[in-house]
């Protein structure tokens, strides 16, 4: 845990907006931040410390930093929920702390434990 730690603490607390709906295909809606770079510092900071683990275990060429709004729903749902969520943006918000999800063996995901980004 010390390495993540380390790797999480060494970016600074940041100001985010979320600003824009997009998609991956058609079944996972998601929302786009403004500025996509702390987010990507983020992840290249913890995928620097764990080379061997990719983000989404390498299947994608890089990461998109997004918040998945629905990925279980019809595509009319989806579409539905896109056009109630436009009229709420931007969403501002302050990234402090990274979250840690573990997946038990039962695939239930829980948080295990909470880790504060670097202060300013």
């Amino acid at each position: 845990m010390t390495a993540l730690r380390r790797a999480v603490c060494s970016v600074r607390r940041f100001n985010f907006a979320l600003t824009d709906t997009d998609w991956f295909g058609r079944d996972v809606l998601w929302l786009a931040p403004g500025d996509a770079s702390p987010f990507v510092r983020l992840t290249a900071a913890v995928h620097h410390a764990f080379p061997v683990y990719p983000p989404y275990g390498g299947l994608y060429d890089g990461s998109e930093p997004h918040a998945t709004i629905g990925d279980t729903a019809t595509h009319a749902d989806l579409i539905d929920a896109e056009r109630e969520v436009r009229t709420l943006l931007p969403l501002h918000g302050r990234a402090t702390a990274v979250t840690l999800l573990v997946e038990d063996a039962n695939g239930v995901w829980g948080e295990s434990a909470e880790i504060p980004l670097g202060h300013e």
